[in-house]
């Protein structure tokens, strides 16, 4: 995985993980998901050349 980044959000307390996956096999990132990501709402996220796995915990 490439560095992460974590962003609060002001107007809704949760905390927001967007995760470079680019050039990672999609075997890496759905165990990586499974492993550390557990109770958050995962999504994937396409900006221009590169994808980011974004999660996020409510609450």
């Amino acid at each position: 995985m490439h560095a992460t980044t974590v962003e609060k959000r002001a107007s809704r307390p949760s905390e927001t993980q967007r995760i470079d996956v680019t050039d990672v096999s999609t075997w890496d990132v759905a165990e990586f998901a499974r492993s550390n990501l557990d109770g958050m709402d995962v999504r994937f996220e396409r900006r221009p050349g590169r994808t980011h796995l974004v999660a996020e915990a409510d609450r």
